[in-house]
């Protein structure tokens, strides 16, 4: 689908929220994540388990993931992402089960489970805070109320190579 950017009259927001200024604009249910690889920008939506991708060159955007159109999903409620110095997406779940998972979106679009975390410590907790350090060897997350406060993951590598 062709993107196309008109005016907002009110930018700043003083009189109208400026999602509700331009009419027809696309709505993003829930949009949680957000990543760019190259010149693509990828967003993930929680409520209706997709991700667009709007490709920057093009001014174009596609769903690359649609995880309620599939039988048995591989990836639902999906959150925030990061991306690898390799272009995969690694992507958190919030799903609401008592084992959260992070999985992988490695472009054009297979989904892969990468890990998963539970039992007691992370009753109704969700994970964010995806992140690589500038290396690329190392990836964080949180668990937003891991034993009660919460805690943060360190994941090491290695990891994919640059693309």
């Amino acid at each position: 689908e062709r993107v196309t950017w008109p005016e907002v009259a009110d930018p700043l927001g003083k009189k109208q929220e400026t999602r509700f200024q331009v009419k027809g604009s696309p709505t993003f249910p829930r949009a949680e994540g957000i990543s760019r690889v190259g010149r693509t920008v990828y967003i993930s939506t929680t409520t209706d388990s997709r991700i667009p991708a709007y490709d920057i060159d093009g001014e174009r955007i596609r769903v690359v993931y649609d995880g309620f159109s599939r039988k048995d999903p591989p990836l639902v409620a999906q959150d925030q992402m990061t991306a690898s110095p390799a272009g995969e997406l690694f992507i958190a779940e919030d799903n609401g089960r008592a084992e959260q998972a992070v999985s992988t979106l490695d472009p054009p679009g297979t989904v892969s489970h990468f890990l998963t975390i539970g039992g007691p410590i992370h009753k109704g907790s969700e994970l964010s805070g995806l992140a690589f350090a500038p290396g690329g060897r190392r990836m964080y997350f949180s668990s937003q109320r891991a034993y009660g406060s919460g805690a943060v993951y360190e994941v090491r590598g290695p990891f994919k190579r640059r693309l």
